[in-house]
């Protein structure tokens, strides 16, 4: 079975109770499950996000990344495999003006 995280890092300043995980990652999730079951298990994380990896050991890790968080993600990735060590499917990024 592949192990899939989707990771959205939030502030630990904010209160985490009232943020909800981005929407195209849980229509991700729904897709995998329905059209692939029981083959894939799936984990949304937020917060430890470093322990929860090392813990879950996933196959493939999603991330969600909004600017102001950038560095927040960055410190939690760290020590990670790197991009050019894995295979990379871009997302849309979209910036405020």
């Amino acid at each position: 079975m592949k192990k899939v995280v989707f990771i959205t890092t939030l502030s630990p300043d904010l209160e985490l109770d009232v943020r909800q995980p981005p929407l195209g990652m849980g229509y991700l999730a729904n897709v995998i499950q329905r059209e692939r079951p029981g083959r894939h298990e799936i984990r949304h994380v937020t917060h430890r996000i470093g322990s929860a990896l090392d813990e879950f050991r996933p196959d493939l890790a999603a991330i969600s990344i909004c600017s102001p968080y950038f560095c927040l993600a960055r410190r939690a990735l760290s020590g990670r495999k790197r991009a050019e060590e894995a295979p990379a499917r871009p997302g849309t990024a979209r910036r405020g003006g």
